[in-house]
């Protein structure tokens, strides 16, 4: 007996030869569901249409031209982040392997929205865009300060393990930090002051050593383990007493007396600002790092 919808044949029993199979349609649309085995066999042409729904598999799924786009799992710095430094990468995770970087696909650095001002463009497959595994790192040039930044990927930028194209990501966004005051803790240490496009900061107490003046320049690597940031370098005289000196007010512990790198035959600022020369091996002077940041 053929069962009929609309007066056409949906299932015919008596394509049905094996116990337990059920054959629909014709052609090159026929499908059969096998009762016994659990297989459908699948015909040429079929699709499934309607709303948006989940489909749940236990076991494995085996298919021909299998097409799974690479879906974000994570960004760095998080989605919404506040007070990223201005030189810093941004790097998305994917749920698969990425494989490839699409050579007519762009990283549109924006300000404000994803349709601000463009400010700069990078194509997906140049050496600013690195893959390691599914996470994809990218490395703009600095951003502006007090910026929400906007980085927009085009649809196709890279590709996953099936070969299957990226979605646009057009939502994604973080702040660059605002310019501090003098005094603030700012990235590991303190602002003794600013120029019009240069912060000038001083270690924080824990990472001052008081040695004596060969053992200064550890100073440096000590700023870096205690406070994470690189870029520390060891004062001269001249910027111990300006800005060190000179700004003296906005440093967490004023100007203790400080080894400079050596000038002549001085090797010292004072706590007065005077310059002098003291013999070496002198382990009551403070050795202190500094680092700078533009903006």
């Amino acid at each position: 007996m053929a069962i009929k919808v609309s007066n056409v044949n949906v299932i015919d029993n008596s394509r049905n030869v094996s116990a337990g199979i059920v054959t629909v349609g014709a052609g090159n649309s026929q499908t059969t569901i096998d009762g016994n085995t659990g297989i459908a066999n699948i015909g040429i042409g079929i699709t499934a249409e309607g709303s948006s729904g989940n489909l749940t598999i236990s076991g494995i799924l085996t298919a021909a031209g299998i097409s799974v786009p690479p879906s974000v799992v994570s960004f760095d710095p998080a989605d919404g982040a506040i007070n990223v430094d201005t030189d810093s990468n941004f790097s998305i995770t994917f749920d698969q392997y990425i494989t490839g970087l699409a050579t007519d696909k762009y990283i549109r650095i924006r300000s404000g929205s994803a349709t601000g001002t463009v400010l700069q463009t990078i194509t997906a497959n140049s050496g600013s865009v690195s893959v390691t595994d599914a996470t994809v790192t990218i490395n703009p040039s600095n951003f502006p300060v007090s910026t929400v930044i906007y980085p927009v990927i085009d649809e196709g930028a890279f590709f996953g393990v099936y070969g299957s194209p990226s979605q646009e990501i057009n939502t994604y966004n973080f702040t660059s930090y605002s310019i501090p005051n003098e005094g603030d803790l700012f990235q590991g240490g303190y602002v003794m002051c600013k120029t019009v496009d240069t912060l000038w900061i001083i270690a924080p107490p824990e990472a001052q050593l008081y040695v004596d003046y060969n053992n200064r320049t550890t100073a440096t690597t000590c700023a870096q383990t205690v406070t994470g940031y690189s870029g520390w370098f060891y004062p001269s005289l001249g910027q111990l007493q300006n800005p060190a000196y000179v700004c003296r007010q906005y440093s967490p512990n004023g100007f203790p007396s400080s080894w400079g790198n050596a000038e002549g035959q001085q090797n010292v600022i004072y706590s007065n600002g005077a310059r002098g020369g003291e013999a070496t091996s002198h382990t009551g002077f403070r050795a202190v790092a500094f680092r700078t940041v533009s903006y």
